[in-house]
């Protein structure tokens, strides 16, 4: 997971000069299903994944049957925040919204 600063500055280093084409690049690299970008959710703006499937990994382990971090079908920031232990890194408030 990088900002949005650290995408900034990365498309900089690969000839994008402005924030608009930043933005288009990862519009286009989101739709190749290369990047996760939520550019229009604002809570979501400033996270790129650089890696889908992690995230689909962190979500098949929210969803798997195999723990005991939610109850009744419910998973509370706690849990959640083991479930994210298992995969050595820390959630973003704004990723933890998202799930």
């Amino acid at each position: 997971m990088i900002t949005q600063a650290e995408l900034l500055r990365i498309g900089g280093v690969c000839g994008l000069n402005t924030l608009e084409e930043v933005i288009d690049a990862a519009r286009m690299l989101h739709e190749a299903g290369s990047i996760v970008y939520f550019d229009k959710v604002a809570a979501l703006k400033d996270l790129v994944i650089l890696n889908p499937q992690w995230l689909f990994e962190v979500l098949a382990t929210v969803f798997t049957t195999k723990h005991t971090w939610a109850k009744k079908g419910i998973i509370d920031s706690i849990g959640l925040s083991q479930v994210f232990l298992s995969f050595s890194c820390k959630c973003p408030s704004s990723l933890q919204m998202l799930i």
